[in-house]
């Protein structure tokens, strides 16, 4: 019994995260591939980049603890934001030496862009849903003996 549910939870599993892998691919292939079509190749990264730093940045209320947040270094969260701001052509953030804040046009964008990934993320559980049934063929190599004993009663059950 214990060696039944032990392969079938393993079988499960091994399917599961194979297929959820190889579904990933295709769908985020095919997401920025339509992306691209629409916006071409660079403008789609450029349009995004510093987006998510702006936005932890905001939420965190300095660049040092959005770094720590996001792994990044400091120096990379103000580059990427300092490139975002030129690409705008606005300043989004009131900088002093001891405090930052949101300027009023950095206040509607950082609305607008919670918007957006909220969105964005609400698309990517919607393609999940529904998506984690494994599907396809799963190649298994055990002992000759090990499938005669425990996998064959199993697979003539089903």
């Amino acid at each position: 019994m214990v060696a039944e549910g032990a392969i079938n939870g393993v079988v499960a599993l091994a399917a599961t995260c194979l297929l959820s892998y190889r579904s990933l691919i295709v769908r985020s292939a095919g997401i920025y591939s339509q992306l691209c079509s629409v916006y071409g190749t660079n403008k789609v990264s450029d349009r995004l980049n510093g987006i998510s730093a702006f936005v932890e940045a905001a939420d965190a209320g300095s660049f040092a603890l959005a770094a720590e947040r996001m792994r990044l270094t400091r120096s990379a969260v103000g580059k990427s934001i300092a490139r975002l701001e030129q690409r705008l052509g606005v300043r989004l953030f009131q900088r002093t030496t001891r405090s930052q804040s949101l300027t009023e046009d950095g206040q509607a964008y950082y609305e607008r862009c919670v918007r957006a990934l909220a969105e964005l993320d609400a698309g990517t559980l919607a393609l999940d849903s529904g998506k984690n049934e494994p599907i396809g063929s799963l190649r298994v190599s055990v002992p000759v003996l090990f499938g005669r004993h425990c996998a064959a009663p199993v697979l003539l059950a089903l």
